[in-house]
């Protein structure tokens, strides 16, 4: 705010500025040149406190779209289970075993918001157990059925610890 800016305000409107700058509340200065005076003085500390100090301590965060571009791939947690046909999910899951899509495409086509396709596409691996990937270079999100070992490998069964009973 310039000098000229100041002294060009009325009454009111020097008491609305001083108690911006400094928080302080007053009904009225003794005159209009005092306050010009004490806003003009509050001036360079109002100023200083606006500006932001970098802190050390905090990393840069990356942006949303590139931390977006780190994660490629959704990996499957459990069984395979397709969701139901008709669903929402179903309908995505048929569109990115086919051709595939983009996650704005699937936004737009199914009137979700970014984290929701996000969630869906995640919701394919974890809860449906298909792999969910982005292809390479591209936007462009696909799935597939996991590969299945010939023989599932059981563990062994091993005993727990003891448990003692509650008295």
């Amino acid at each position: 705010m310039k000098r000229s800016e100041v002294e060009s305000m009325s009454g009111p409107e020097l008491v609305a500025l001083y108690h911006k700058l400094t928080g302080k509340t007053v009904a009225r200065f003794a005159s209009r040149a005092d306050g010009i005076r004490r806003c003009l003085a509050a001036l360079p500390a109002a100023e200083d406190a606006a500006k932001p100090e970098p802190s050390p301590a905090a990393p840069a965060k990356a942006p949303a779209r590139e931390r977006a571009a780190e994660h490629k791939q959704h990996t499957p947690s459990g069984e395979l289970r397709p969701p139901r046909p008709g669903s929402k999910r179903g309908r995505l899951l048929a569109a990115l075993l086919g051709d595939g899509m983009t996650a704005e495409r699937i936004a737009s086509e199914f009137g979700w918001k970014p984290r929701d396709v996000a969630d869906a596409l995640r919701l394919l691996a974890v809860a449906n157990g298909y792999v969910v990937y982005r292809e390479e270079g591209g936007e462009t999100w696909r799935a597939a059925e996991p590969e299945r070992d010939a023989e599932p490998v059981r563990a062994a069964a091993q005993p727990g610890p003891k448990r003692r009973r509650a008295k």
